[in-house]
């Protein structure tokens, strides 16, 4: 490695004495932990924060570290007005973004200055924190979290340097924020057991697609029946739990959520459910100078049912399979059709007897509530 890329001597025991004091302490007890690259960091710091004609020449490369297992490549990206330095973890021997863990830190190309850091928090790029200098002239940063592409905490200050920041764990950067920002909500507690029953059923409907004779109801229409609902204004009267509340979402009596929320808030419900699907009702017109009002308000326009099964796969990833009809659709394809409008959500446990292949016959509730309780 060039000398002009190395810190001095004295920072880099500065800064592990850091690592091997704080970091072990107190990574373990938080909600969240993400592979870190510190060392990695502290090594290159006058890299990363020196000349961009320095930057612009130095080639991808990939660091061990002493103190953690796993690999990590530095590498440089010019995008528009910007320079991206991209710390990237390892993850089952690739490297690839986004990862849990990674940084960019982002330069501006004409003054070099250094006004952003993003950090991903999953092996997805919905979920992030951004950091970066405070702009008032306080020692301070300025950090917003997302969660499924939606900002849930804006202008949080972490009580640090920017500067410092540079170099500092993301555990340290959690420690600050952990009275504001919940970070355990990034974290989806295993449990393939639940999510497996949830699997099968979506693979027992989409058996019945490619075997669905004319004449027969739609997967809707025969999930709807199994659950025990006479129809659509049934949803939600006491026989299975309605969605009152969700974090970060505005829920209205009979009417629901605006389904702009529908992606982020079934991200927060299969964290705590993970064994349930759900039956969506889409109510139109039920909003009033674009704020929603209670479903008396207003007489129902139109309504759709349909079932949105969220999962999370063997490797973390949370995923939506929803059911409209006889197809299957997406969330993002709800959110187009249905712009503006409401969604409300009914919280079914998901069972193997429910859609049971070649059972078309209704299900008596009460068998279902027993077999769900």
């Amino acid at each position: 490695m060039d000398s002009r890329t190395r810190p001095s001597a004295r920072v880099v025991i500065a800064h592990l004495a850091v690592l091997l004091i704080v970091v072990p302490a107190t990574v373990g007890a938080l909600p969240l932990v993400l592979p870190e690259h510190t060392e990695t960091r502290i090594r290159l710091q006058e890299l990363v924060t020196g000349p961009l004609s320095t930057v612009a020449v130095t080639e991808a490369d990939i660091h061990r570290q002493r103190f953690t297992p796993h690999r990590v490549r530095f590498s440089h990206e010019v995008r528009g007005e910007y320079h991206y330095l991209i710390f990237t973890n390892e993850m089952r021997g690739e490297f690839r973004l986004p990862t849990r863990g990674s940084w960019t830190i982002r330069r501006h190309r004409e003054t070099g200055a250094i006004d952003e850091i993003k950090v991903f928090l999953a092996d997805d790029q919905r979920f992030f924190a951004r950091l970066a200098p405070d702009g008032n002239g306080r020692r301070v940063t300025r950090m917003e979290v997302t969660l499924m592409d939606d900002v849930i905490y804006r202008d949080v200050v972490v009580p640090i340097p920017f500067e410092r920041v540079l170099v500092s764990s993301f555990a340290e950067i959690q420690r600050a924020t952990e009275a504001i920002v919940d970070w355990s909500l990034f974290h989806i507690p295993p449990d393939r057991a639940a999510h497996q029953t949830v699997e099968r059923m979506v693979g027992r409907i989409r058996a019945s697609f490619a075997n669905r004779q004319e004449g027969d109801p739609a997967a809707i229409d025969r999930l709807i029946a199994e659950t025990g609902f006479a129809d659509a204004d049934s949803l939600g009267d006491g026989r299975v739990i309605a969605v009152h509340a969700i974090r970060f979402a505005t829920v209205v009596p009979d009417v629901g959520l605006p389904i702009e929320d529908l992606r982020r808030s079934l991200y927060l419900l299969v964290r705590e459910h993970p064994d349930s699907f759900y039956i969506g009702r889409i109510n139109t017109g039920l909003r009033s100078n674009g704020q929603m009002v209670a479903g008396s308000a207003f007489t129902r326009q139109h309504h759709r049912l349909v079932a949105l099964f969220p999962t999370v796969d063997p490797r973390g990833r949370f995923q939506t399979v929803v059911i409209d009809g006889n197809a299957e659709t997406t969330v993002t394809s709800l959110r187009t059709r249905y712009s503006g409008d409401s969604i409300h959500l009914v919280r079914v446990r998901a069972h193997d007897n429910l859609f049971a292949a070649g059972e078309y016959d209704r299900v008596l509730f009460n068998e279902v509530l027993l077999n769900n309780e």
